[in-house]
């Protein structure tokens, strides 16, 4: 809440890397990696209510989930590519 798209795109960004680098698991003998898509919304400029904000946002990562996957994509672009 009341953070500029851009900036909600870069915490987005982190979340995704932290996920992508953590091993889970590893006590148990396991090594679980996984990996998050991410959709990014903003209001006003992609919604007027709660529900197209959401909506907008799992559009958004669904473009990343039908593309690259592992990444993070804001309402009205295109996935960007993973990086690291």
């Amino acid at each position: 809440p009341n953070t500029p798209k851009p900036r909600a795109i870069q915490v987005a960004e982190r979340l995704r890397r932290a996920l992508r680098t953590r091993r889970f698991f590893r006590r148990e003998g396991l090594d679980i990696q996984i990996s998050a898509s991410f959709g990014v919304a903003g209001f006003p400029e992609d919604a007027r209510s709660k529900e197209e904000l959401v909506r907008a946002a799992d559009r958004a990562m669904y473009r990343v989930k039908n593309s690259t996957r592992d990444g993070v994509c804001a309402a009205g672009r295109e996935p960007a590519p993973a990086k690291g």
